[in-house]
């Protein structure tokens, strides 16, 4: 009699969980197939009180070496910050606490601002950017290197200015996920070996316990892998997304030409941009030969 019960409680016990799991799959099938995810509140365009007294707080995702950050995000907005001559201080994201759960975010003055283009708004409108950027200047922080200071968007001409949003538009765009694709897919992507995807996995999953780091690191390279198919690029076979990297990267280097910055002697937007994304791919060495033409020149201002 009590075998009978045990063996009865075992099939309820297997029974309970296999309808648990049904349920929580059909659950999360119809939430990501019906059910569309609500827009963010706007960002905050600027300070409530104009203060550009209080230091900017910038939350990024840690970096290996000599960078702030392994993002080209987070290098993206701590590069903005160096050249305008931002007071901030660097520290580890928490994703809990992430504006839409992206990084980088900063908090200032009261205010949570994730996104690097929506914080690089909030601070181009509270800070007075002609005056940090030039403090720069002043201060020989660069031994010389940088003899003009960076200039915001808004201040731009209207030529300059589109040019600025093609090169961020291409970085973030196709040049971001090829290299992706090379960091973080290894042999599955556009990579010839799994060097630089054992290399990411030391930069990012070294905290994470060894017991379930496999799991995590088996789930996060998945949904890069979902998300860079769903962009498109990982659609296509490695050969052809080489041909779209290569060719954008080329693109980048007859812009760049023989100046010191894409618009000539002052940083702007796009150059930030442009740096952290080349960033990733440079430790990829059938890159280097391009990329030593290419943006060299700005690992000095890092």
């Amino acid at each position: 009699m009590d075998e009978a019960v045990n063996t009865l409680s075992g099939l309820d016990w297997k029974l309970y969980l296999s309808i648990f799991l049904v349920v929580s799959h059909m659950y999360s099938f119809v939430t990501r197939t019906f059910v569309m995810p609500r827009n963010a509140p706007a960002a905050p365009v600027i300070s409530k009180g104009s203060s550009a007294v209080e230091k900017i707080t910038a939350y990024v995702f840690q970096g290996s070496g000599v960078s702030v950050s392994s993002s080209p995000f987070s290098t993206k907005l701590t590069m903005f910050c160096r050249l305008a001559g931002i007071p901030h201080v660097v520290k580890e994201a928490d994703m809990q606490r992430a504006p839409n759960g992206k990084v980088p975010y900063i908090v200032h003055d009261g205010n949570c601002v994730g996104d690097s283009q929506l914080i690089i708004r909030y601070m181009e409108n509270t800070f007075n950017i002609k005056n940090t950027a030039k403090s720069v200047i002043d201060k020989n922080t660069y031994s010389g290197l940088l003899k003009h200071p960076y200039v915001c968007y808004d201040n731009l001409n209207p030529k300059d200015q589109a040019i600025c949003n093609m090169v961020r538009l291409m970085c973030e765009g196709e040049l971001y996920w090829g290299m992706c694709g090379m960091r973080w897919l290894g042999k599955l992507g556009m990579g010839k070996s799994e060097t630089l995807w054992h290399n990411t996995i030391a930069s990012y999953f070294e905290a994470i316990p060894a017991f379930i780091r496999p799991v995590i690191v088996a789930m996060v390279r998945v949904s890069v892998h979902n998300d860079a198919y769903a962009q498109g690029l990982a659609r296509h076979a490695p050969e052809d997304q080489m041909l779209f990297i290569k060719r954008d990267i080329k693109s980048l280097s007859s812009l760049l030409d023989k100046k010191l910055f894409f618009l000539g002697d002052f940083p702007c937007e796009c150059d930030c941009v442009a740096f952290g994304v080349l960033g990733m791919s440079w430790c990829a060495v059938h890159l280097r030969i391009i990329l030593t033409c290419v943006y060299c020149h700005c690992i000095l201002y890092y």
